[in-house]
């Protein structure tokens, strides 16, 4: 009876994973499927199901990107795609690079982990799309945007 159940739960698992849109990789929506390069999404749902600390812990967990503290919380972060240094890998928020002027890296401990509404992660060489500096992939972090004319405040409880 458990194989049967497995077993027709499959093509809902596909169907699923068909339906994902991915914009980071070829900066057109795309669905997850036709996607060339290595690429991972988080949604809503992810992060809250996951209950991540803040944004770094939950990058954290996606496969292939490993992180270095400068210090205790609040400093920033290196962020390594696949073994690439940090100056090889772009941090974008809703579309923008960023990074500090002084430091060179993004400070992901900065950004509320409430105010995220998806990351994208692409692996490999997106030189051609991003610029010589996108060697080691591109993270792409969407926030949540606001309606307007309504205010709609939300309460988590943990």
């Amino acid at each position: 009876m458990a194989l049967l159940a497995a077993i027709l739960s499959i093509p809902v698992l596909a169907a699923e994973f068909e339906d994902e849109i991915l914009v980071t990789a070829t900066r057109q929506p795309s669905p997850l499927k036709d996607v060339l390069p290595s690429s991972q999404v988080f949604t809503q749902e992810d992060i809250e199901r996951l209950q991540p600390k803040d944004l770094p812990s939950l990058i954290g967990r996606m496969s292939g990107v490993s992180f270095r503290d400068s210090g205790g919380r609040g400093s920033v972060s290196g962020v390594f795609i696949r073994g690439a240094s940090t100056s090889q890998s772009i941090i974008l928020i809703d579309g923008v690079r960023t990074s500090s002027a002084t430091v060179g890296a993004t400070a992901l401990e900065g950004i509320p982990i409430e105010s995220i509404e998806r990351v994208e992660l692409v692996k490999g060489p997106l030189s051609g799309l991003y610029g010589a500096d996108a060697v080691g992939g591109v993270i792409q972090i969407f926030t949540k945007k606001g309606r307007q004319q309504r205010l709609t405040p939300q309460i988590h409880v943990g």
